[in-house]
């Protein structure tokens, strides 16, 4: 997760600043092309808020399709919605690649194959895991390549279940939602989300990351490694 060394974090954070209230969504009216029917939508993330994060499209489906996500996963508490953008926003290239590239072998950096590679904006490996998530929207896809099938049909909806199932990632807490609702969306969080979604290394220990994660301890990311008081512990 060197990447992270950027503190995405800290920009969504900024970016997201005067998100709707934890539990709670805006509402914005929504008229059909005719101008037939007013409906009222859960709006959790503007438009103005996610250009504002740097998100690479902001079109209004786009939009929607974000908010839909948040509200059928239960990603609803400001801490979570923030972190989860942020993770979004580091796996993704902030929504310009929905799909894990391929090195010229034809395989990813982590060694992945072309049909098992990371999907979605929260990028999700192996075929297994892919077919798990389809499962649960009820979707048969039953060709080879499921990760362009839902990189191109479900690239919130994949990372919004990552995001609140304990099938995909278990955490102290329960699934990366519930940790975020928990522990809140500071930097040092955002840290520990990043090496549970991506990973846990060598050297981190339980106590370490507890200590990171309440502000315990002093740390910084420095030539690609963690630093706990001034004293290299792992990649970063």
């Amino acid at each position: 997760i060197a990447a992270s060394a950027g503190m995405p974090g800290a920009a969504a954070g900024a970016g997201l600043a005067g998100a709707a209230k934890a539990g709670a969504a805006n509402k914005k009216s929504e008229q059909s092309d005719k101008g037939e029917k007013t409906t009222e939508v859960d709006e959790y993330v503007t438009a103005d808020q996610l250009k504002s994060f740097g998100w690479n499209n902001t079109s209004d489906k786009e939009v929607a399709a974000l908010n839909a996500t948040l509200k059928n996963y239960g990603i609803t508490s400001r801490e979570s919605i923030t972190l989860f953008l942020a993770t979004c926003g580091h796996e993704s290239g902030k929504g310009s690649n929905s799909l894990e590239k391929l090195k010229k072998d034809g395989t990813t950096i982590g060694n992945y194959n072309k049909n098992e590679r990371g999907a979605g904006y929260i990028q999700i490996t192996w075929k297994d895991t892919h077919q798990k998530f389809l499962k649960t929207v009820n979707d048969s896809f039953n060709g080879e390549d499921t990760a362009t099938y839902i990189s191109n049909n479900y690239p919130w909806e994949a990372a919004g279940w990552f995001w609140t199932t304990e099938e995909a990632k278990k955490t102290s807490a329960g699934s990366l939602n519930d940790y975020a609702k928990k522990n809140g969306s500071s930097k040092g969080v955002f840290l520990v989300t990043q090496y549970l979604v991506n990973g846990w290394v060598d050297g981190l220990t339980t106590e370490l990351a507890t200590g990171i994660r309440d502000g315990k301890v002093s740390w910084k990311i420095k030539n690609n490694k963690l630093n706990v008081d001034n004293k290299i512990i792992c990649d970063a």
